[in-house]
């Protein structure tokens, strides 16, 4: 729970459960590790997402103009 008075403070609700997986070039487990961070540095990583409600590939990207750290998940 985030405190009240905090920004979106109150009670949150975990909507899905699931994982995801990147969508990389080579699907080892180390790669894959180093693969996430370095694409977020660059302002897109694109995913698949295996969770009860949501099931698909999204990209997340990094959106300019907007605040410094505002993300769009767009249907890949």
């Amino acid at each position: 729970m985030i405190p009240k008075g905090q920004y979106s403070g109150g009670i949150v609700v975990v909507w899905d459960q699931g994982w995801y997986d990147t969508i990389a070039p080579n699907d080892a487990r180390a790669d894959q590790e180093k693969f996430l961070p370095e694409e977020l540095g660059k302002g897109s990583v694109k995913i698949k997402i295996n969770g009860r409600k949501v099931n698909g590939e999204f990209a997340l990207v990094k959106t300019k103009g907007i605040g410094p750290n505002a993300w769009l998940l767009i249907t890949h």
